[in-house]
């Protein structure tokens, strides 16, 4: 698992509450290489022991820091947060991240030949 460093210092500017602080730890120990969210707002409420819209409003606040990120009615871990996999899934998974979404200003997608474009 890598932790981006930008995520990790806008986690420590955060004012995040418990749920939402224990929300994001949770995606971030748990998804795959996809990051894809797995489980429900109701399942992740039942897990964290609060509410389905607690986890609604945290979840809301995680998108808005560009954390996670929605593709139709999906939800995702922001590969630049946190990712399970190796460099070069990693960089594909960067790619699929929409503009808006996206903790770096700038990301330049790897060559055939492995170097940044």
């Amino acid at each position: 698992m890598m932790l981006g460093a930008l995520a990790a210092e806008k986690l420590e500017e955060s004012s995040y509450d418990g749920v939402t602080l224990r929300l994001l730890l949770r995606f971030i120990r748990t998804c795959d290489s996809t990051g894809l969210i797995d489980k429900t707002q109701k399942e992740l409420a039942v897990l964290l022991n609060t509410t389905q819209p607690t986890v609604s409003r945290s979840m809301k606040k995680l998108l808005k820091d560009g954390h996670l990120y929605k593709r139709g009615r999906s939800w995702f871990l922001n590969p630049e947060t946190a990712f399970h996999g190796r460099s070069d899934q990693h960089h594909e998974a960067v790619a699929r991240v929409p503009d808006e979404a996206r903790l770096l200003a700038v990301v330049k997608p790897l060559r055939p030949d492995g170097a940044a474009g």
